[in-house]
């Protein structure tokens, strides 16, 4: 069986820009269908994080958001602090 379902892309992607989108809707359907971690991927930044969590997410996936940035020792850590940010 599966250890985790993805979800994406949930915004708009450098990395991808062709793909489509995955709703907060769907990531809320899937959190009250499943018990398995739910993993989002897609667009995703600082910015987004919080209502991905809120949608009920257990983890991100980025790319774009971290190897775009000037600085991705920070970058990193500002992902990490709102992702850990209730």
């Amino acid at each position: 069986g599966a250890d985790y379902l993805a979800f994406g892309a949930m915004f708009a992607s450098p990395t991808k820009p062709q793909a489509q989108l995955c709703s907060l809707d769907i990531l809320r359907a899937a959190r009250a269908e499943f018990s398995l971690p739910l993993v989002a991927i897609g667009g995703i930044s600082v910015d987004t994080i919080a209502p991905i969590r809120n949608a009920g997410a257990d983890a991100i996936a980025v790319i774009s958001e971290l190897w775009r940035s000037d600085d991705t020792i920070t970058r990193s850590q500002r992902l990490t602090q709102e992702i850990y940010t209730q």
